[in-house]
């Protein structure tokens, strides 16, 4: 973790594995000299982070937020979309079916090469956050899926039909509340629109009961038709809404937010 901050604003990023870290922006007044002593320390943290050789930087404003949005702009992040957050209670009983037909991998070293080659071709034309593709390798990427909440093996499944890779789901402990993650949740092109994401939902909504967790929890791309469907088939329902920001500091050069 490192910080800027000056009398009236700060700016903190929290590295995370995988080359990403998130920004946590933070000001006591929102008038024109906080939004200068702002802007300079996020400028200041995006240097830094480009320093450090980070490749994903995150910020979650609400949405609306014109006084951060502004500073985000000219610090060098750009605006992707609403970021969604969605949980079901897992005390809710469905009566939904999913196709059966699924080879079930749990996560291994042994498999981790197979887990993230069928990562990189879920990402394949995704609707989820699509800018975000190539900014990292699906090594980092999974990298950085571990290190939400409590990583746990046993969450973390690949879905075959006949030996060909058709999903992925990536689970994680977040609190000892009793909250599960859906931290990802992929389907390989061939299998889209075959089940095979309803079966990937249907095992995570079983785990989570299995293991007595009260809900779980997500976030999904405004955007992401598709996902909304498949989420609120299995009733899950919004809480909360925030800005996806994003700044990739190894390609941003300091001259383009030196007027701060």
């Amino acid at each position: 973790m490192f910080s800027k901050w000056g009398i009236e604003a700060s700016a903190i990023a929290i590295l995370m594995p995988g080359n990403q870290a998130i920004l946590l922006i933070g000001s006591k007044k929102l008038d024109d000299v906080c939004h200068e002593g702002l802007g300079a320390a996020v400028a200041a943290v995006v240097n830094e982070a480009g320093g450090q050789g980070i490749k994903l930087l995150e910020a979650l404003p609400e949405p609306g937020d014109r006084f951060r949005s502004t500073v985000l702009k000219r610090a060098g992040f750009r605006y992707l979309s609403n970021l969604h957050y969605l949980r079901r209670d897992s005390a809710r009983g469905t009566t939904l079916s999913a196709r059966s037909d699924l080879e079930w991998t749990e996560y291994s070293d042994r498999c981790r090469e197979a887990f993230l080659q069928t990562l990189e071709r879920t990402l394949s034309q995704s609707l989820d956050f699509p800018e975000l593709n190539g900014i990292r390798s699906s090594e980092e990427a999974l990298q950085g899926y571990a290190a939400v909440g409590r990583h746990e093996p046993g969450l973390w499944w690949l879905a075959s039909v006949a030996k060909e890779p058709a999903g992925i789901l990536l689970q994680s402990e977040i609190d000892e509340c009793g909250t599960i993650e859906l931290v990802y949740c992929g389907v390989t092109q061939p299998f889209r629109r075959t089940g095979v994401a309803d079966a990937l939902v249907r095992r995570a909504v079983h785990q989570t009961g299995q293991i007595g967790a009260r809900t779980m929890a997500l976030g999904v791309d405004e955007r992401n038709a598709p996902a909304h469907r498949l989420y609120r088939r299995w009733g899950f329902v919004p809480f909360a809404i925030r800005a996806a920001w994003i700044a990739t500091p190894h390609k941003i050069e300091t001259s383009e937010f030196s007027g701060y």
